[in-house]
């Protein structure tokens, strides 16, 4: 892969899979292609399915209403194996979007709202839920990523408490915290970032009694966006360190 090239554009359909010989695109990924970017036939493009695979395809056809694409070859197989999860306290609606932005590009795979008792909101409404999903697949696109997060509505402390149990590890984001040495290569993770007022003491004691380990990313106070795109970034940045590729690229026949 190139990923430095300024002409790479992705694009996305659910339909794509391993078997394709061919695939379309509809409604706006359809638009962006023949109206915004005005790509002509035999124009290369990439497509992933957001499930892990991107393929390499040529522009075959520009009809009205769809673009036909040929595919040419896999370009990445990254079936997530060891799925990161970000669990955010409920914030304003810009900032929760500047997270779900900022993390999509990082590589977080599943955005878990949860109303805590410090929260100035309590829940989103599907609106608001819809708009995130979109926000995370225009930077699934943006980032070249194979795979779209899952984003998730608006869950209370205690089912938060009770998903985090089934992590194989948990990390709080906390500016009390020590950096971050715990290696989450091999483990299925997930982070918590509360909102803007912090955790109540018994919140606390609920996260440590399932063994959260509190991690620092800076020595700075952070906005809870910021907390959380940086937190993600850590683990990230651990993991492509400690871990071995996960990707494959596959010249097209």
């Amino acid at each position: 892969m190139h990923r430095g090239s300024s002409h790479r554009f992705l694009f996305y359909s659910k339909e794509l899979d391993r078997p394709s010989k061919s695939v379309e695109l509809n409604g706006d990924e359809h638009h962006h292609a023949s109206k915004v970017l005005r790509l002509n036939t035999g124009d290369i493009v990439f497509v992933t399915n957001g499930r892990g695979l991107i393929s390499r395809c040529e522009v075959e056809d520009i009809g009205r209403a769809t673009t036909r694409l040929g595919v040419r070859g896999l370009e990445v197989d990254a079936r997530v194996n060891r799925p990161l999860t970000l669990a955010l306290g409920c914030l304003k609606k810009d900032a929760f979007e500047q997270a779900v932005r900022q993390c999509t590009e990082l590589g977080v795979d599943c955005c878990v709202p949860f109303a805590s008792q410090k929260s100035h909101l309590k829940e989103y409404t599907g609106v608001f839920l819809e708009r995130l999903r979109r926000v995370a697949l225009a930077s699934m696109k943006q980032s070249f990523r194979a795979t779209l997060p899952v984003i998730e509505g608006a869950i209370q402390f205690d089912e938060l408490i009770a998903r985090a149990r089934r992590a194989e590890l948990v990390i709080v984001g906390d500016s009390d915290g020590d950096p971050l040495t715990e290696d989450p290569a091999q483990r299925s993770l997930m982070i918590i970032v509360g909102p803007e007022g912090g955790f109540t003491e018994r919140e606390k004691t609920d996260l440590s009694s399932i063994g959260s380990i509190y991690a620092s990313v800076s020595s700075n106070r952070l906005r809870s966006e910021t907390a959380a795109a940086s937190l993600a970034a850590v683990v990230q940045g651990l993991r492509r360190g400690r871990a071995t590729g996960a990707t494959d690229s596959i010249d097209s026949p």
